[in-house]
């Protein structure tokens, strides 16, 4: 039977008389069969003669234990009703996957219910592997992941799992427990998987066992998963399917199937056809330019002509504060013979004051406002030019972000692909014949732009995306089921329904794109699968263009949907390749790369990372303006964080074996590949086993020539990345391997039977893969590639600090 045919089934079944009840439900399929407790879903599958218990058993509603009423079944297929609750339930074994079907049945539901229909159990079980991140494989037995999991309870299977399934390591009853290793598995262990077709509305919890003596073996984690069905979402089932496999990626490749029979896919190369521009983007590392400023220190020829113009001749020091026009008269006072700080306090007051002296003369209220802003940046340029040339260079090498200099710097290195993210689209508008020399000479360049928080004019001037009309801000805040509006990012603001202010959205785009001449676009938080149920009423108007007596809220699907066709819009109808955050994968439509899956922003609560500015692990101060600390400044990372998200022994490849032709990924811009020196090697390894791109932050001091440290950094990376890259995008990861017991070796092939092997060691290894000695360097990598005349080639990278740059 094909998997398509499997609905047909489930569909019948309620036509099926009861033939008895029973209870058991047992279902075979060839080898496989299953046995299931309707009642309390305990789960046993058998197979090559053994006996795998894949569910524990501890089924209930609202916390209220189930019986199991009007039990029907068949050699592949059983049907059956919980009760007090009346949910219906259908099962089907077909093609070796278990496919369960919870529904509210006609009746609907006229409150929210939560079935708890996941207990895994813990004797047997290895190791779990979690869609966090890229991917990581948690053994179960490990004392600092049963510390630290519980930090993911609450994760749904949207933003919080990127991928909506997850894997066990189990082995069969009867095993006497070992601990989890992806080297020396024994031949009788499977990796059992569960995927959510219906990602919404799901919630994992994660506990630690009480403590157990050493010469205790077994697993010190509890894991539960419950499923929430919910008025606002209609009568939307819960269908997950489970299979079984031998190797650590079969629960990824599993959803890539599905993902490909639903055609949800849409390769790089598919992209291609409306997104031309990503043929740049293949083999392209990525660097974000900080400052935004019109004005940097290199642009200024004459510091005490500079400074005295502004104290005593220009019309912009009225706009300063008291304390910057006193710091100002002290800088003229230097004649000439100003330190660091006190460049940086009058480069800052000139450009702070400029907006203030030649406005935009309109708000966001005005249809075009983009255009006013770009007409004003102008403006500037032609004032400050006119009053102040003489003491600076001339106006085309100006610029903080973006400037000639950095192009040409960047260029005399050697670097041929890159794509460069301004934070704000004004970098741009105030040298948009620097955007065209990148172009010209094959970089990407994009900016940032985000429709995820409205706030007012005036709250906060630097933050322009947040900038939004105030009746699309009011009109469409998003408003949680108590009938209040859910504040915005860090509680600035309200979070705003990506369904509401389309044409508004639409706009601000394409002007953005076209006054900066970008030829890509970065928009946040669409991708990250950061979906909520909305109950805010006048959408129903808005977007059913009609009163609806039966609306009750947009659900989390609709809300979904609704950022696919944001994405999917721009990639159509928009002259730019387009990114975004997370590419958690309900919301990749569209997108061609995506920033945070590879590293996300962690530590946000943690007081030495946030707060401390004498602890090591401090990330920075959120200035200067011009070169943030925050993203600049090198920092350690503190444990529990070094061992779970850095340690190689703990990643495993799940995101890139289902979207490595489809999504280019890399870091969470807070945390760019040289900001923690102490697991730099383990990151660039990562990347470049898995073949994604690095990230570099780039500053206009931080590139001013080709020996600039940050440019040599991205110079290193694509010695290796673009040739990687270039012959793997459109391949598929088809395997992942340990190469040593301690996981510090490993190994992925694609598809085209191109491999790549990391040495993650500080030692050099001598090691024997398919009768092949091979010899690795400390930190390195050694891949073999097929190129398309079928010849191969041996390319080896080895990992540099960047302190040694």
């Amino acid at each position: 039977m094909k998997r398509a045919d499997k609905w047909i089934v489930m569909a019948a079944l309620s036509a099926i008389p009861a033939l008895c009840l029973a209870d058991q439900v047992v279902m075979k399929d060839g080898q496989v069969s299953v046995v299931i407790d309707p009642a309390q879903l305990v789960i046993e599958w058998q197979e090559d003669g053994n006996l795998y218990r894949i569910n524990d058993g501890l089924l209930n509603v609202d916390g209220q234990r189930q019986s199991a009423k009007k039990v029907t079944k068949t050699e592949q297929a059983a049907s059956w009703q919980l009760a007090p609750s009346g949910l219906k339930v259908e099962a089907t074994l077909v093609d070796g996957e278990l496919w369960l079907e919870f529904s509210t049945g006609e009746k609907g539901i006229d409150r929210d219910y939560a079935l708890n229909w996941f207990s895994m159990p813990g004797d047997l079980t290895q190791a779990l592997l979690l869609p966090f991140n890229e991917g990581l494989y948690v053994p179960t037995d490990h004392g600092v992941w049963a510390d630290y999991l519980p930090r993911f309870s609450g994760s749904d299977t949207t933003q919080g799992l990127k991928m909506p399934f997850w894997s066990k390591q189990v082995l069969p009853e009867g095993s006497s427990y070992q601990s989890a290793s992806l080297y020396s598995i024994d031949e009788r262990a499977r990796f059992v998987s569960f995927l959510m077709a219906n990602p919404f509305n799901n919630r994992l919890n994660f506990d630690k066992k009480s403590d157990k003596a050493d010469e205790v073996k077994g697993s010190l984690v509890a894991m539960q998963a419950s499923h929430y069905f919910k008025p606002v979402s209609d009568d939307e089932p819960f269908r997950l399917a489970i299979t079984v496999g031998d190797h650590a990626l079969a629960g990824a490749r599993r959803y890539k199937e599905w993902r490909i029979e639903q055609g949800e896919t849409e390769t790089l190369e598919e992209k291609m056809q409306t997104q031309p521009g990503i043929e740049q983007l293949i083999g392209a590392s990525h660097a974000y330019l900080f400052g935004s400023g019109l004005l940097a220190a290199e642009d200024v020829s004459d510091w005490g002509g500079l400074s005295k113009w502004f104290v005593q001749q220009s019309d912009l020091i009225e706009y300063v504060d008291a304390q910057t026009r006193n710091d100002m008269k002290a800088v003229v006072q230097a004649n000439g013979r100003l330190n660091r700080h006190q460049q940086y306090l009058l480069v800052k007051a000139i450009n702070s004051s400029l907006p203030l002296h030649i406005p935009t003369g309109s708000s966001p209220n005005d249809r075009h406002y983009i255009r006013q802003q770009y007409h004003m940046a102008q403006a500037h340029r032609e004032y400050l030019d006119e009053q102040a040339g003489d003491y600076l260079l001339p106006a085309e090498y100006w610029g903080q972000g973006l400037s000639q200099d950095m192009i040409q710097a960047l260029q005399d290195a050697g670097i041929e692909k890159l794509w460069l993210g301004a934070s704000k689209w004004m970098t741009a508008f105030y040298q948009p014949d620097v955007v065209n020399a990148a172009k010209d000479q094959g970089y990407l360049v994009a900016t940032y732009d985000s429709y995820n928080t409205g706030i007012p004019e005036g709250v906060n001037d630097s933050w322009l995306s947040a900038h939004l009309p105030d009746n699309v801000r009011e009109r469409c805040a998003i408003v949680q089921a108590d009938g209040t509006k859910q504040s915005g990012f860090r509680g600035n603001g309200y979070y705003q329904n990506p369904a509401c202010g389309r044409e508004y959205a639409q706009r601000r785009m394409k002007d953005v794109i076209q006054y900066g001449q970008f030829d890509s676009y970065f928009l946040d938080v669409d991708a990250t699968g950061m979906v909520r149920d909305d109950f805010n009423e006048l959408l129903s108007d808005s977007l059913l263009n009609e009163s609806d007596e039966n609306y009750i809220g947009m659900p989390q699907s609709a809300m979904a949907e609704a950022y696919n066709d944001r994405m999917d819009w721009i990639s159509h109808h928009q002259p730019v390749v387009l990114g975004s955050e997370g590419g958690s994968s309900i919301t990749t439509r569209g997108i061609a790369f995506a920033h945070g899956m590879e590293t996300v922003g962690f530590g946000w609560r943690d007081p030495d990372m946030t707060r401390n500015r004498q602890s090591p692990f401090y990330l920075g101060a959120w200035y200067p303006d011009h070169k943030p600390a925050y993203f600049f400044k090198s920092a350690e990372v503190k444990e529990p964080f070094k061992t779970v998200f850095f340690s190689p022994e703990f990643k495993v490849p799940l995101y890139q074996t289902v979207f490595h032709d489809e999504v280019i990924n890399s870091h969470h811009w807070h945390s760019d590949s040289v900001k923690f020196p102490d697991v730099q090697a383990v990151r660039d390894l990562a990347s470049m086993l898995y073949v994604t791109p690095a990230m570099v932050h780039l500053s206009r001091d931080e590139a001013v020539s080709p020996d600039s440290p940050r440019i040599k950094a991205l110079q290193h990376y694509q010695s290796a990345y673009q040739t990687l890259h270039e012959t793997l995008w459109d391949k598929h990861l088809a395997a992942f391997h340990w190469l040593n017991e301690e996981g510090t070796i490993q190994k992925v092939r694609f598809n085209d039977g191109s491999s790549i092997v990391a040495n993650f060691t500080d030692q050099q290894q001598r090691i024997t893969v398919n009768n092949k000695k091979l010899r690795l360097q400390p930190t390195s990598i050694k891949a073999e590639l097929i190129k398309e005349d079928d010849e191969r080639q041996v390319l080896i990278w080895q990992h540099i600090p960047f302190a040694d740059l």
